[in-house]
């Protein structure tokens, strides 16, 4: 980082996606582990189940971009 600072707020972004991505993997464990143990049919957390899926689906292909675009152009840079 000392040699690139203008690269400091783009990795702060992916700092703040990993806490993200974090929370989103814990509360889909959590939603996973209520359905599987669950003895009815439960429609509301099959679909709080489903919008967690997406949101992390959605953060982590951003994400990946975001690192990409990032990253690549680092590894020219020497």
């Amino acid at each position: 980082m000392r040699m690139y600072p203008q690269l400091k707020a783009g990795f702060e972004i992916l700092d703040r996606d990993h806490v993200h991505l974090d929370t989103l993997l814990n509360e889909l464990q959590v939603l996973n582990s209520r359905l599987a143990s669950s003895n009815t049919e439960d429609k509301a957390l099959v679909e709080q189940l489903h919008q967690r899926l997406m949101d992390a689906s959605e953060l982590l292909s951003q994400h990946l971009t975001d690192e990409e675009d990032l990253v690549i152009p680092i590894l020219g840079l020497n």
